[in-house]
C-alpha cells in the first residue's frame, strides 16, 4: 500500500487500527466463506420471500477461476492504458448498461417508488395532502429529498418524461459512483493491475447498472457517499480545504438522498479523528465539524422549507426505535425483514412519537430476553438474517423492476432477464463476482495486514458498520448493495496482491526443487 496513510505510534491510534482490522478481516473472511457456500434467491413469482440454497460449489469455483483467468489477460493487454483512460472508458461502459437497461426495460414505479412520483406530481400541482398529518411523507419525512429531486426533473422534462429523465440521472449516478470507488482503489494500492481488476469489478458487478431503473435516492446516495469517502482520504492526505469542503457537500447530498448514509458519515468521522490524531493537527477536526455541520443544514433546511410551503410539521416522522423493533422480529417474509409493524403502529398511536417509540422500546427489550434465553434461536435468526441479505447477489435488482415482466412492459429481450435460462446464468454470474469480491476484499486485508494504516482501514470499517446497522434494521438485500460496492477496492487490491504471491511462491518452490535436483 502506498504511504498516503503512514503509521502512527500513539499507542489508541494502534489500538484503533488493531481493532479496525480484526473486525473487518474476520467479517469480510466470513462473509467470503458464505457467499461461496450458500446463495438467497427469490421466488419464481417474485414474492419478497428469500430462501437459502447451498451453492454449487464446485460451479462457483469454476466460474471464480475463470473470471481471474480473464481478469489476468485483461491486465495483460491494458496495463499500458493510462489510468484516467481506464477509469473513463469504465465508467461510460457502465453508463451505457444503465441507459440501455432503462431504455428498454419499461418499469413501473412501485410501492414508496409509486408514492414518491405522486408526491412529486402533488408539488408540482400545488397538492401538498401528502404532507398532512399521518399521511406519507408525515409518517416518512426522509423521502422528501428524493421528491424534490423527481420534481425538478418533473418540472425540467415534463411529467412525461421524468421516469426516464430521473433513470438516466440515475445511470450518470452509477457511472459516478464508478469513479469514485476506482479513485478509492488508486489511494488504496499504486497497482495498475489492482486498478484495472477494480474497473473490471465495477463493470461485472452489474446490479449496479440495473438499478438505474429504481426511482429512489439509492443511486445517488451510494454515489455521494463514495465521493464523500474519496475526498475525505484525499484531505487527511493533502490537508486541501477543497477536499473537505468536497467531502462535506457530497455526505450532506448522500444524507438528503437516503439518511442511511449516517453509516458513512460516522465512518467519515472516525477517518477525521485518528488523522488528527496521527497528525497532530485540528484541521481534520475542523473538516468533521464542516461535514456536520453541511449534512444538519442541508436537512433542516429541506424540511423547514416544506413545512412553510405546506403548513404541516414535518419533524416527527417514524421513531428510530420501530425500525429496530421490526428488524428483531419474525415476519412473513423473513426474521427481521419487513412486517409492517412500523406502519401498524404509525396508526395506532396517531403519529405520536413517544408513544411509538415507548412501545418499540418494550418490544425491543421483550425480543432481548428471548435472544439472551434462547442463545439457539437468536443464533438461527440473525444467522438467517444476515444470510439473505448479505448473500442474495442480485441486491434485489431484478424483484425492483419486476412490473417489466408482470406487466410485460420490456421487448422479450429484456424479459428473459427476468426468468428461465438468461435469468438462472445472470443470477450465476452476480453469485460469482459476489464470490470473487468477498474473497478479494479479505485477501487484501490478511496480505496486507502489517501495512494497512487505520485510515485505509475506513471504508472497511464503513462496509463493517453497515453489517451491524442491518443485523438490527429492517432486513432487505437491496440495502446491502451500498456497502457491498465499498469492497470493490478492497477485492481490487487483493486478487492481484494474491495472484502475485502465488506466483512468487511457485517460483521459489520451482528454484528450491531445482536447487535439489542439482545436489543430487
Amino acid at each position: 500500500m502506498p504511504e498516503h496513510f503512514p503509521f502512527c505510534k500513539n499507542r489508541f491510534y494502534r489500538l484503533c487500527r488493531c481493532v479496525f482490522f480484526w473486525c473487518t478481516a474476520l467479517s469480510f473472511s466470513l462473509l467470503a466463506v458464505c457467499s461461496a457456500v450458500v446463495t438467497a434467491y427469490f421466488p419464481a413469482d417474485y414474492t419478497e420471500i428469500p430462501f437459502l440454497s447451498v451453492s454449487a460449489l464446485p460451479w462457483v469455483a469454476l466460474g471464480c477461476g475463470a473470471a481471474c483467468a480473464a481478469g489476468v489477460w485483461l491486465v495483460r493487454r491494458l496495463r499500458c492504458v493510462p489510468p484516467r483512460a481506464l477509469k473513463l472508458a469504465a465508467c461510460l461502459c457502465v453508463f451505457f448498461i444503465s441507459a440501455v437497461w432503462a431504455w428498454f426495460n419499461g418499469a413501473a414505479p412501485e410501492a414508496d417508488r409509486a408514492m414518491v412520483c405522486a408526491g412529486a406530481s402533488g408539488l408540482l400541482a400545488g397538492d401538498y395532502s401528502l404532507l398532512r398529518p399521518l399521511a406519507y411523507y408525515s409518517q416518512f419525512p426522509y423521502q422528501l429529498g428524493t421528491t424534490l429531486w423527481a420534481a425538478l426533473l418533473a418540472r425540467l422534462f415534463g411529467t412525461g418524461h421524468h421516469f426516464f429523465a430521473f433513470e438516466v440521472c440515475n445511470a450518470l449516478f452509477a457511472a459516478l459512483l464508478t469513479w469514485f470507488l476506482l479513485g478509492i482503489t488508486q489511494l488504496l494500492t499504486e497497482s495498475r493491475a489492482a486498478l484495472i481488476a477494480g474497473a473490471a469489478l465495477c463493470i461485472a458487478t452489474f446490479p449496479t447498472a440495473l438499478l438505474s431503473t429504481f426511482i429512489y435516492g439509492t443511486l445517488a446516495s451510494a454515489a455521494c457517499c463514495a465521493g464523500a469517502v474519496y475526498y475525505a482520504m484525499q484531505a487527511v492526505c493533502s490537508g486541501r480545504w477543497r477536499c473537505y469542503f468536497a467531502a462535506g457537500g457530497l455526505m450532506a447530498l448522500a444524507m438528503l438522498a437516503k439518511p442511511n448514509s449516517a453509516v458513512f458519515l460516522v465512518g467519515l468521522g472516525l477517518l477525521y479523528m485518528l488523522a488528527a490524531l496521527r497528525q497532530k493537527k485540528l484541521r481534520p477536526l475542523a473538516g468533521l465539524a464542516l461535514a456536520l455541520a453541511l449534512c444538519l443544514a442541508a436537512s433542516e433546511a429541506m424540511l423547514l422549507c416544506m413545512e412553510a410551503v405546506s403548513g404541516y410539521d414535518l419533524h416527527s416522522g417514524e421513531p428510530f426505535a420501530a425500525w429496530v423493533a421490526m428488524g428483531l422480529q419474525e415476519g412473513p417474509l423473513g426474521p427481521g425483514w419487513f412486517n409492517q409493524y412500523n406502519d401498524i403502529l404509525y396508526v395506532l398511536h396517531q403519529g405520536d412519537g413517544a408513544a411509538i417509540t415507548a412501545e418499540a422500546a418494550e418490544m425491543i427489550k421483550a425480543r432481548c430476553l428471548v435472544f439472551l434465553r434462547q442463545p439457539s434461536y437468536a443464533a438461527h435468526f440473525f444467522g438467517l438474517k444476515t444470510l439473505t441479505q448479505w448473500c442474495e447477489p442480485t441486491y434485489a435488482v431484478f424483484w425492483t423492476s419486476r412490473s417489466a415482466l408482470l406487466e410485460s412492459l420490456a421487448p422479450a429481450a429484456v424479459r428473459a432477464f427476468y426468468a428461465g435460462p438468461v435469468h438462472h446464468a445472470a443470477v450465476f454470474a452476480a453469485d460469482v463476482v459476489q464470490a470473487l469480491t468477498y474473497a478479494g476484499a479479505a485477501l487484501a486485508l490478511w496480505l496486507r495486514r502489517r501495512s494497512l494504516s487505520a485510515e485505509a482501514l475506513i471504508p472497511a470499517v464503513i462496509v463493517f458498520g453497515g453489517l451491524v446497522f442491518h443485523t438490527f434494521w429492517e432486513a432487505k438485500s437491496l440495502y446491502i448493495w451500498s456497502y457491498a460496492i465499498m469492497m470493490i477496492p478492497y477485492a481490487a487490491a487483493g486478487l492481484p496482491a494474491a495472484y502475485s504471491a502465488l506466483c512468487m511462491r511457485r517460483a521459489t518452490c520451482k528454484a528450491s526443487a531445482d536447487r535439489s535436483a542439482e545436489r543430487i
